[in-house]
């Protein structure tokens, strides 16, 4: 199972390493790397998601620190992918969920 970006979410990732560069390197950089270890928890654990179906048909949500990642699962010839909707602090999720 492996993970994907759309790009939307590679939009978001660009902005919050922009953010959290601009307090420190260090800051962008321990982002960067919770974010690839949770699509990366993702990948092996799909349904780790709170299903929001409400939101979108199969979307799911499931945070990252104060983070929420949109995602839904995508069944490729019988194999699961994780394809990365947004990616949003949780006090922009409102604007966030009209945008994809």
């Amino acid at each position: 199972m492996s993970y994907l970006l759309t790009p939307l979410a590679q939009a978001d990732i660009q902005s919050l390493g922009e953010e959290a560069a601009a307090r420190s390197t260090s800051d962008a950089a321990i982002l960067m790397e919770q974010l690839h270890r949770r699509f990366q928890l993702l990948s092996e654990f799909p349904r780790s998601g709170v299903a929001r179906d409400d939101i979108r048909p199969r979307m799911r949500i499931i945070t990252s620190g104060d983070l929420l990642i949109l995602y839904r699962i995508r069944d490729r010839f019988g194999d699961e992918d994780v394809e990365i909707i947004r990616i949003s602090p949780a006090q922009r999720l409102t604007g966030a969920i009209g945008l994809f």
